[in-house]
């Protein structure tokens, strides 16, 4: 079985730093994946590269990222980045809220 975590992205006032530490915490427990949403914080895809660059066997997913503001082709080549940053443990929800 696997088990992941789902993040509060950033909670208000909090550092990069200290949300890349505790996604390298649950990573040293041995949890499987980490998940966040796209919030009015930081920028989730953004955040998972900088995470994947900093961890190298959790799965880092993005629970559902928007796909109105921004254009498709945009969306896959943000993404194919971070995915290469993370070492191809990137998963990827799309939709609308």
């Amino acid at each position: 079985m696997k088990v992941g975590v789902l993040g509060k992205n950033a909670r208000q006032g909090a550092s990069l730093a200290s949300l890349v530490d505790e996604v390298v915490g649950y990573e040293e427990q041995g949890f499987s994946s980490y998940w966040m949403q796209q919030a009015s914080t930081f920028h989730a895809l953004t955040m998972m590269g900088v995470i994947g660059h900093s961890t190298s066997k959790i799965e880092l997913g993005i629970a559902t990222i928007p796909t109105y503001p921004r254009h498709p082709g945009a969306l896959v080549h943000q993404a194919w980045t971070v995915n290469v940053l993370a070492g191809g443990r990137l998963v990827l929800g799309i939709g609308h809220r």
